[in-house]
């Protein structure tokens, strides 16, 4: 039986190894980064208490957008929609910064 080399075997098991240390949630802040302007750009103004309060925090799996008033709620179910409809208007932009950001942590890493 003959045997057969690999050449580069080893740099493409270090590359692989490089990638297991890309940090996944800066991926996901990616997408929330972009959710956050275009919900900025959707938020109803009325006093402009509402919009200010929008924020981008991180968590373990990426982040999350969050407003951070008593009637967000209220806004968002019931008088003036801007959260869901800027996730379903959006979905390929968001999609896109998360794949953008995936795409430069890669060769960052290898």
């Amino acid at each position: 039986m003959a045997i057969q080399k690999i050449e580069g075997l080893d740099k493409l098991l270090r590359q692989f190894d490089s990638l297991k240390k890309i940090d996944k949630k800066k991926i996901g802040m990616a997408g929330a980064e972009e959710l956050y302007d275009k919900t900025q750009d959707n938020c109803p103004i009325d006093t402009g208490e509402l919009k200010s309060t929008g924020k981008v925090k991180g968590t373990e799996t990426g982040g999350v957008v969050s407003y951070e008033t008593p009637y967000v709620v209220y806004v968002e179910m019931d008088k003036h929609p801007f959260i869901r409809p800027s996730i379903d208007e959006n979905m390929n932009v968001l999609s896109k910064a998360c794949r953008d950001k995936a795409q430069q942590l890669i060769k960052e890493a290898v």
